[in-house]
C-alpha cells in the first residue's frame, strides 16, 4: 500500500550527532551495543554503513576516531559510497561533544520504531483491504505483527545459561564455606554480612549534616584499594582532593588531624602520614580521586572510560543532591531538585547494572527531629533514592548516649567526651539481598576520621579512648594512641 510518497519518519540530525559522538568519545559505541543499536536503526545509508564499520571495529577492541572509521569503510569498499574522508569530517564538526550521545541516541531510535510502526500499519491495512482474511485474522495478525515491533526487552540472553554462571560461581565457593559470595566488601564484617557486600548497582548512604558520610566513605574506598586491591573511581563534589587525601593520611598514620593543622604533632606522627604517602604510590591508579565533575552524566562517561579499560571496581560520590544534570535537563537541574534526583538516581542505578559495579552515592537526610530514628523516607527527596537503590544505609547520632557521656564524663582537660568519641548508629534500613533493618553500634573519632564498630557503646567513653584499641572481629585499630589533652586547637 503506498504511503503517499512521504518520507519514513527519522531524524538525519540525531542519526549524524550520535555518530558525531561516537567519532568523539570511545565509550559510546560500547555502550550503545549494550543496548542493542543495529544498523537498521538508521535511516540514512551512510549513516548505517559509518555505525557498522564502528561496530566492526569495536568488535576488533580497535579505537574509534576519524582515521580508523574511514580505514575500515574503505576496507568494507564503501568509503567513496558515502563520499569519502570529507563525509566523516563533516558528522563529527556537527558535534560539540560526546557528553549529550543518550539523547541524539533516543532521536534515532524514534525514527526507528515509528518507521517499525509505519510499517506495520501498512501491512494491517492492506491485509484488512484485500479481503483474503476474516476480520477476526486481520485483528489477530495486526496483533502479533504490532508485538512483534515492539523495541526489544532486555539481553536476550537465555535462562538457562544466566543460571548456569551462578551455578558454577555456587559450586566454587563450595570449598570456602563460611565466606558467602559478596560484592566489594566494607572494612567491617558486620556490615559486609548485612549488606552482602556492595553488589553491582546503587546503594545510598544517608546521614545528617556532618554525620561522619564522608569519612564513612574514605574507610570503604581506601578498605577496597589499598586492602583488596579494587580500583575505586572516588567522586567529590564537596571536598577537594587535597582534603580527602589529608583526611585519609590522618586516618591510617593514627594522627589527629586537628594536631596536624595546628602544628601539635610529633615528628614521628608527621612520618607515618609520609608512609600513607608511599601507600598511595603503591596503589597507583587503583584510588582515583576527581573533584572537578559535576554533571552525572559526565561521571558516568569517565566510569565507562575505566570500565572499559578495566579500572573500575567501584563507584563513590559525595553527594546526591549536588550533582547536576543540564546535559538532559537544561535549566530544570537548578530549579527542580526533585525531577533532578530522579533523573540522577536512574541513570546511576542504570550505570551500575549496565556496568556491574556497585556506585556508592552520598545523600542528606531531612532535619525534622534531630532526635527521632531516621528511615529511608529521611533521605531528601527520598522517593527516587529509596526506589532505585540496592541498599540504603543511614548513619546518625545516638543522642540519648551521647548526652549521658556528656553529662557524666569528661576529658583530662575538662572538655565533652564527644568531642573525641561520638556513638553512632549504622542501620541497614533497605537491602535487596538480605534482612532489613539492621542496626550496628558505632563510635566515630571525627578527629581521625575513624569508625569502629563495638558490640555496645562503652559505659566508659573514658577508658575506651584510653583502652587497647580493637572491634569485635578482634582486628587491631589504626589508631594505637588517642591523647585525651589539650593541644588540638
Amino acid at each position: 500500500m503506498s504511503d503517499g510518497g512521504r518520507v519514513p519518519p527519522h531524524s538525519e540530525e540525531g542519526e549524524r550527532g550520535f555518530l558525531g559522538a561516537a567519532l568523539l568519545d570511545n565509550v559510546v559505541v560500547p555502550k550503545a551495543v549494550v543496548k542493542g543499536v543495529q544498523g537498521e536503526a538508521f535511516y540514512v545509508p551512510a549513516h548505517r554503513w559509518v555505525w557498522e564499520a564502528m561496530v566492526e571495529l569495536q568488535g576488533k577492541e580497535a579505537p574509534i576516531d576519524l582515521l580508523t572509521v574511514g580505514a575500515e569503510l574503505e576496507r568494507m569498499g564503501r568509503l567513496e559510497g558515502i563520499g569519502g574522508r570529507v563525509f566523516l569530517e563533516r558528522v563529527m564538526e556537527g558535534c560539540v561533544t560526546g557528553a549529550h550521545w543518550e539523547y541524539y541516541l533516543g532521536l534515532v531510535m524514534d525514527g526507528r520504531y515509528r518507521r517499525r510502526a509505519a510499517d506495520a500499519g501498512m501491512r494491517v491495512v492492506g491485509w484488512a483491504y484485500g479481503g483474503d482474511l476474516t476480520g477476526r485474522e486481520v485483528l489477530t495478525k495486526g496483533a502479533e505483527t504490532f508485538g512483534g515491533a515492539l523495541p526489544e526487552v532486555g539481553g536476550g540472553r537465555p535462562n538457562a545459561e544466566v543460571l548456569e554462571e551462578s551455578c558454577k560461581a555456587w559450586e566454587e565457593i563450595q570449598g570456602h564455606r563460611g565466606k558467602p559470595l559478596i560484592g566489594v566488601e566494607c572494612p567491617w564484617r558486620m556490615l559486609t554480612d548485612a549488606l552482602c557486600g556492595l553488589l553491582p548497582g546503587l546503594h545510598v548512604l544517608g546521614g545528617r549534616q556532618s554525620a561522619g558520610k564522608t569519612s564513612f566513605e574514605g574507610e570503604i574506598a581506601w578498605h577496597a584499594a589499598a586492602r583488596k586491591g579494587k580500583h575505586v573511581l572516588r567522586v567529590t563534589l564537596d571536598a577537594t582532593q587535597q582534603e580527602l587525601v589529608e583526611r585519609d593520611a590522618a586516618r591510617e598514620a593514627g594522627v589527629s588531624f586537628p594536631k596536624l593543622r595546628w602544628g601539635y604533632s610529633r615528628k614521628d606522627q608527621v612520618a607515618g602520614t609520609r608512609n600513607v604517602a608511599e601507600e598511595y604510590r603503591g596503589m597507583g591508579e587503583r584510588m582515583r580521586i576527581v573533584d572537578g565533575l559535576e554533571d552525572v552524566d559526565d561521571v558516568c562517561s569517565l566510569a565507562w572510560g575505566l570500565k572499559l579499560q578495566g579500572k573500575l571496581d567501584l563507584v563513590t560520590i559525595d553527594y546526591a543532591s549536588v550533582l547536576e544534570a543540564m546535559g538532559a535537563l537544561g535549566g530544570k537541574s537548578l530549579t527542580d531538585l526533585r525531577v533532578k534526583l530522579v533523573y540522577v538516581s536512574k541513570r546511576l542505578k542504570r550505570f551500575g547494572l549496565q556496568a556491574k559495579v556497585p556506585v556508592l552515592l552520598l545523600s542528606q537526610l531531612n532535619d525534622r527531629s534531630g532526635k527521632e530514628e531516621p528511615d529511608s523516607s529521611f533521605l531528601l527527596e527520598s522517593g527516587s533514592l529509596e526506589r532505585d537503590a540496592r541498599t540504603v544505609t543511614l548513619l546518625y547520632k545516638d543522642d540519648e548516649v551521647a548526652e549521658k557521656w556528656d553529662d557524666e564524663f569528661k576529658l583530662p582537660d575538662g572538655k565533652n567526651v564527644t568531642k573525641k568519641l561520638r556513638p553512632v548508629w549504622v542501620k541497614v534500613d533497605k537491602c535487596k539481598d538480605g534482612p532489613a533493618p539492621v542496626k550496628i553500634p558505632f563510635v566515630f573519632l571525627p578527629h581521625y576520621f575513624q569508625f569502629r564498630p563495638v558490640v555496645e557503646f562503652p559505659r566508659d567513653p573514658v577508658e575506651y579512648l584510653r583502652g587497647e584499641d580493637r572491634d569485635p572481629d578482634g582486628v587491631v585499630g589504626r589508631v594505637g594512641e588517642i591523647e585525651l589533652g589539650e593541644g588540638e586547637g
